[in-house]
């Protein structure tokens, strides 16, 4: 067997423990070890086998398949319970659904520049590196905002930590570069 399906093999059991660890709260823990870990032997087994540089990628971008199946898998309506609402949050009107996509849209990807800015300016690396792993970490912080500021009963808290984000971002970036 190759290492290649070795490490197909152990993607598909470490998507198996992360799921079981959602599905089974008591026992979380050594279910997210297991999940860590096999997926770190699935980087490696592919890194052996492909190199370095698309090792790592595979194993990163053929995670994303056995998780898909996972939760198509798994996939259901459930009615929502309504939450009970902390004062002073938005109600869920026009205006609170136009400041969460505010958040998740320009909000978010700016404060995701000002913080990918400040990584580049202020990572101890080479010059290229720095900006590599920037330019890859936008992405990531803005979906972390996005997803944050649409998913939320609380969208005020979301505003003043993209706020803050973009604040001190900036603040690091022109810091970093002037």
């Amino acid at each position: 067997m190759t290492h290649l399906a070795l490490a197909g093999l152990a993607l598909v059991g470490a998507v198996l423990a992360l799921r079981s660890a959602w599905m089974n709260r008591s026992a979380r823990g050594w279910r997210l070890a297991a999940g860590g870990v096999l997926f770190a032997a699935a980087t490696a087994l592919a890194a052996e086998e492909a190199g370095w540089e698309r090792g790592v990628a595979l194993a990163c971008v053929v995670l994303s398949v056995p998780a898909l199946a996972a939760v198509a898998a798994n996939a259901g309506w459930r009615p929502r319970r309504r939450a009970e609402r902390a004062d002073g949050d938005e109600p869920s009107t026009a205006g609170g659904l136009w400041l969460r996509w505010v958040l998740a849209g320009p909000g978010g990807g700016l404060a995701a520049a000002a913080l990918a800015g400040a990584l580049a300016g202020w990572l101890p690396a080479p010059p290229a590196l720095r900006t590599v792993l920037a330019v890859l970490a936008l992405p990531l912080v803005w979906a972390f905002f996005a997803g944050w500021g649409l998913g939320t009963g609380r969208p005020r808290r979301v505003l003043f930590a993209v706020g803050a984000c973009a604040i001190c971002g900036a603040g690091a970036t022109a810091a970093a570069f002037a």
